[in-house]
């Protein structure tokens, strides 16, 4: 029974479930020493609490916030604020007071950090371009010494995102970037799958644009997972060709050295040979084509011309509704329909006469 209970969730419901609850407890007590549960995890902080959907519950870094501004003497637990720091920067809570107390209880808790409570710290230090220099300068010592040989690929683009918004004059941390993040990146460019994700990559591109930082090295990434691209939809197929129409505007490719004419060349390619990207989209425009324009184009098509027998219209038919509106009837036809409508009509209110003179006989 207990092995079973060593699962780290329990349906609320099931056999067994408020024994679960008071393993979890147990669990949660010790947590700073078996080191079971994430800090900066939403649900480690609600005591397990979590909504289905794995959405942050911002009303309680509210509570969290206002709680701390109020009580900035009060005993708050390392973990907890771990936990403010890193995500009252990625909520933009960046009230001068609350930082000062987190930096107060950073200070004071100090030696009971582990590394990952560490690298929440410098995370929002980072983002949020608080705190004095001297704590900055401390905080990065203790993330290169614990956190930074160990870093994976999608903590190095975490930490490049939070250096993406400081602004800071007596920090350099694209400095740092350079230095210690980037070359920690390339180690780990064999495993950074994440970046297959097209909302990832677009991030990556749009931080590295933000900061103007043009290595060749990274860019070299950047260009590969451009060139790999293969796409099934026209949605998808336009924000990474219009990325790149804007990577050129920008003249990326004279301060990276990446030519991006053949990624170009090949996107147009595909877009050639899909009869969905054509119908879409203008590619001499660079724009989609309207709804009204759709309509048209597909109203003028003769609805049995397919694609291989017209060089000027695609085949996309529309609903059938719309045929069925503008079809038009046979004379002989539709003078039976309206025979056949009377004679329902006058049989119908037939039967309605007949019961009627039942129900008063009776």
């Amino acid at each position: 029974m207990w092995c079973i209970l060593k699962r780290n969730y329990w349906y609320n419901g099931l056999p067994g479930h408020h024994l679960w609850r008071r393993v979890q407890k147990q669990h949660r007590a010790k947590w700073l020493h078996n080191k079971l549960d994430d800090p900066l995890e939403v649900h480690s902080s609600l005591s397990g609490i979590q909504n289905h959907k794995n959405r942050k519950d911002t009303l309680h870094i509210e509570k969290l916030v206002n709680y701390v501004i109020k009580n900035p003497l009060a005993d708050i637990a390392p973990h907890a604020i771990a936990y403010m720091f890193y995500h009252c920067a990625k909520n933009n809570k960046l009230d001068e007071d609350l930082w000062k107390t987190l930096e107060f209880q950073a200070l004071r808790w100090w030696t009971n950090f582990n590394d990952r409570m560490f690298y929440g710290c410098f995370y929002g230090v980072l983002r949020s371009n608080q705190l004095r220099l001297q704590t900055v300068e401390s905080l990065q010592k203790e993330f290169n010494q614990r956190c930074l040989p160990t870093l994976k690929g999608t903590q190095c683009f975490e930490f490049i995102e939070a250096i993406s918004y400081n602004n800071r004059t007596d920090y350099d941390a694209k400095d740092y970037m350079k230095v210690h993040l980037m070359p920690r990146l390339l180690e780990t460019q064999g495993r950074l799958d994440f970046l297959n994700v097209p909302k990832q990559l677009m991030n990556l591109i749009d931080m590295l644009d933000r900061m103007k930082y043009y290595d060749p090295d990274i860019w070299q990434i950047v260009y590969k997972m451009l060139d790999k691209k293969t796409f099934y939809e026209i949605r998808r197929w336009k924000l990474f060709y219009d990325k790149i129409l804007y990577l050129r505007e920008r003249g990326i490719e004279k301060e990276t050295g990446f030519d991006f004419s053949k990624i170009i060349e090949r996107y147009e390619n595909q877009y050639k040979n899909t009869a969905d990207f054509q119908y879409f989209y203008n590619l001499e425009e660079k724009r989609n084509y309207t709804v009204h324009e759709l309509i048209e184009r597909a109203k003028d098509t003769p609805a049995t011309m397919t694609w291989q027998e017209g060089e000027k219209y695609i085949k996309h038919k529309l609903p059938k509704w719309y045929f069925e509106k503008e079809e038009e009837r046979d004379e002989e036809l539709e003078l039976m329909l309206e025979e056949y409508n009377f004679l329902k009509d006058r049989e119908s209110g037939r039967i309605k006469e007949s019961a009627s003179s039942l129900i008063s006989r009776n």
